[in-house]
């Protein structure tokens, strides 16, 4: 049904899992703290009209001054803005923050966990991976920093790190593009010094890295031609040994009982230098360990992100760049309570493991 009233939040894909999902904090964050937002939802969008807006946000949106921020999900909202989060915590200068993910079925009931929708990002991803970086790069120009010393070097081959059990190696997702995209933005229009980071995946036992290593080599060969996308997409029970299916959508006591966590190992300096171009010509003298934890990060994490995210917009536009355009999570939401507002309900929690000197 169509309404003439003006809304201040629109949901668009209501109808899937993932939508669905995202209407109790629509309901619940839009009307406390005395906001009182009025919110609709509506169905798929046209594929052309995404890719336009995709393509065009940054210029249209300084020009009639949209905020349009991408990737508010599961992955980014923790890893980009806990960044930042770790920043103040550290009381210093961090050079470098290396991520490491985990996620894990507390209830063994079922291993149907993620909807569907999921897979098929999965899928596509793999295929158009090359676009899609070209496109951000269009989405967020901007020169890229200079290497700060000392760099942040990468092992990729699976191995074991010294803050946390089991394997790590590189998580091939968007989470790193999107800090350094954050980085980049605060590097050139707040004067300030760059993170250097790095998002690996963990892994607990050597079976498991096996098996996800096949899984992964398989599903890339078959996203890379149709035939192969068909039978991904049609057969995911299958190809995913139950994770996903086309047909059913999770129970939730089973998503509920999904967890995620994180673990950051950052180094850096107690001194600050005037400059943000500034060399240290000593190596870091800080270190930092921290660790986040998210309930149900799928659907509760991710649809409080995505709600909490637009109320920010709304809300406290003050503390937001100045002009609109395309942002990541980082650059649009550092300053705002975004942080305090997952914290408060629930959907995550941040420790500070250790702060010591090197």
């Amino acid at each position: 049904m169509m309404s003439d009233q003006r809304l201040d939040l629109l949901l668009f894909g209501a109808s899937g899992f993932t939508g669905n999902k995202c209407i109790p904090y629509l309901y619940t964050i839009t009307k406390e703290n005395g906001r009182n937002l009025t919110w609709g939802i509506s169905g798929r969008s046209e594929e052309k009209l995404r890719k336009v807006l995709e393509t065009n946000g940054q210029k249209l949106g300084k020009i009639v001054g949209v905020y349009v921020v991408t990737t508010c999900g599961m992955d980014c909202i923790p890893t980009d803005l806990g960044l930042s989060y770790l920043e103040e915590k550290f009381d210093g200068v961090l050079n470098s923050l290396t991520a490491y993910l985990e996620a894990w079925q507390e209830d063994k009931s079922s291993r149907l966990a993620v909807g569907y929708g999921t897979w098929a990002s999965l899928v596509h991803g793999m295929k158009h991976g090359t676009q899609f970086r070209r496109l951000k790069e269009r989405m967020f120009p901007g020169r890229k920093p200079a290497p700060f010393q000392p760099e942040l070097r990468v092992n990729y081959f699976p191995h074991h790190a010294k803050v946390i059990d089991g394997w790590s190696l590189v998580y091939p997702a968007v989470d790193k593009q999107v800090m350094r995209k954050s980085q980049t933005y605060l590097y050139e229009h707040e004067n300030k010094r760059p993170v250097q980071v790095e998002t690996l995946i963990n892994i607990k036992s050597t079976l498991h890295l096996i098996g996800i290593s096949i899984g992964f080599f398989i599903w890339m060969c078959f996203a890379q031609c149709g035939c192969g996308r068909y039978l991904l997409l049609n057969y995911p029970r299958l190809f995913t040994t139950g994770l996903f299916s086309k047909d059913k959508w999770p129970e939730d006591k089973i998503v509920e009982q999904c967890m995620f966590q994180i673990t950051w190992y950052g180094e850096g300096w107690k001194e600050k230098l005037p400059d943000k171009d500034a060399q240290y010509t000593t190596p870091p003298n800080k270190s930092i360990v921290a660790q986040l934890k998210a309930k149900n990060p799928g659907y509760a994490l991710t649809c409080a992100g995505i709600v909490g995210s637009a109320v920010m917009i709304l809300t406290e536009r003050d503390k937001l760049p100045p002009s609109g355009g395309v942002y990541t999570p980082g650059a649009a939401f550092r300053k705002t309570s975004l942080m305090k507002l997952l914290m408060d309900y629930k959907t995550l929690t941040i420790d500070i493991l250790s702060v010591n000197d090197l």
